[in-house]
Order: C-alpha cells, then sequence, then structure tokens
C-alpha cells in the first residue's frame, strides 16, 4: 500500500481527551441523521478524523464497520484537498437510517463542504 493511501495513527483522534475537545469547542454540522463536528487548529498541522458510530446508532457491527470505512476512505481521498489543521469527528446519531455507501458519501461530502473543510470544485 503506498503511503498516500494508508490511514496513519497521526491522522486520527485516537485519546478520549482529544474528542471531548472537539466537541466542546468545534463547530457542529447536522444532516440525515449525521453529525460531523469541526476543530480548526490554530497551528497547520496535519488533519485528524474519528468516527463515531454507536450500536444503538447501527444495530449491526458489519454496517458499522462498513460506514466507518466509507467514511475514513472519503478523508483519506481527499486528503489534498481538504484544509490543513482539522480535526473532525464524524458521528452516527441514534434512529439513522443505514445508508448505501454512495448515499454516505454524499452526506459526508455535503458536511464537509458546509463546515468549510472542502471547497467546491465545479
Amino acid at each position: 500500500m503506498s503511503k498516500n493511501a494508508s490511514f496513519p495513527r497521526s491522522e486520527r483522534l485516537v485519546h478520549t481527551k482529544e474528542y471531548r475537545h472537539v466537541f466542546k469547542k468545534g463547530k457542529k454540522f447536522h444532516d440525515s441523521g449525521i453529525s460531523l463536528y469541526c476543530f480548526k487548529l490554530e497551528n497547520n498541522d496535519l488533519g485528524k478524523l474519528g468516527v463515531i458510530i454507536s450500536r444503538k446508532a447501527v444495530r449491526k457491527a458489519t454496517q458499522r464497520n462498513r460506514m466507518k470505512r466509507v467514511v475514513r476512505e472519503f478523508f483519506r481521498k481527499r486528503k489534498a484537498n481538504r484544509i490543513q489543521g482539522n480535526q473532525i469527528i464524524v458521528r452516527v446519531e441514534e434512529g439513522c437510517k443505514s445508508f448505501k455507501n454512495k448515499e454516505l458519501q454524499q452526506i459526508v461530502e455535503k458536511l464537509f463542504f458546509r463546515a468549510g473543510i472542502l471547497a467546491k470544485t465545479n
């Protein structure tokens, strides 16, 4: 796997303290049962991503894992396009229906645009 195609630990939110900070200080964007929390760092470090999908939100582990994979893949493919220095959490809320891959990708893309993480290119 090439270095550009990986999703290393340095690009993930891994500590509870990081999650709390983004929840507390970040801006929230919501669409179709999916929330995006975004916190812009002072320095231009690498962007970091965290994905939260509880068992209450999506019952089956295979569905939760698939949704996480789709979100991580979206983030990874847009490394070059995304604004550096953002800590991002994508959270699937309770009662959210299970989306097909394409639907989920479109919702996440819309949230990234609304948060100002990605710029629209036509």
